[in-house]
């Protein structure tokens, strides 16, 4: 039964968000300029991974390829990987302001950006969508796990289920400070499913709108 509080607790959150807005006008993430998350300027400066890339993870190279170097003669724990831009300039600092800044707004901004690109998934596909969570001793520190509040807002563009699949085993480095290697056993073993039972729901992928 509805109580009243959920809708006293949105009506509260409108008000603050206002509040904020007012006090502390949104500024573009990367060159600071007042007005919105991220100026014409700089959203222009935003680059799509186009057709050549990696078939298997995702990476962009000057070539499309079944598997790039570092995929080639590996065991991976997945099918393939897409990634809608290029992660530098603005699209860097959309994700460092989301992680490390605590603008949690921001999740329903990058949604937007990145909910119609063509090529992510296949059309029609039934899928389930997850993320990658933060492990329990981090969660505090962080305040919030910033892949699910974005995993969230995609699937409600989407209308897609999300759901809380995966879990870390123990805690991890900060990626930042690490290289290459280092960040491959920063990771190994680490995440698993849930423990079973659970069934998790699932939709097609839409047409982009």
């Amino acid at each position: 039964m509805d109580d009243g509080q959920s809708t006293y607790s949105s009506a509260t959150a409108g008000v603050l968000s206002s509040l904020l807005s007012v006090f502390f006008p949104v500024r573009c993430v990367h060159c600071g300029r007042p007005g919105s998350w991220l100026c014409a300027g700089c959203a222009s400066e935003m680059k799509l991974v186009g057709p050549r890339k990696c078939n298997r993870c995702g990476k962009p190279g000057r070539y499309n390829v079944p598997e790039c170097h570092e995929c080639r003669g590996r065991r991976l724990q997945f099918e393939n990987a897409r990634a809608a831009f290029i992660f530098d300039g603005p699209v860097r600092s959309l994700v460092h302001r989301l992680k490390y800044s605590g603008h949690r707004r921001l999740a329903e901004h990058m949604a937007d950006l990145s909910c119609n690109r063509d090529n992510l998934t296949e059309i029609g596909k039934e899928v389930t969508l997850t993320y990658v969570p933060l492990h329990r001793f981090n969660l505090p520190g962080r305040g919030y796990n910033q892949a699910g509040i974005y995993a969230s807002a995609l699937a409600r563009r989407l209308e897609l289920p999300v759901e809380d699949l995966l879990c870390q085993q123990y805690p991890t480095s900060p990626p930042t400070r690490l290289l290459l290697d280092a960040r491959k056993l920063n990771l190994c073993g680490n995440l698993t499913l849930r423990k079973a039972p659970w069934s998790p729901s699932r939709r097609r992928v839409p047409r982009p709108a």
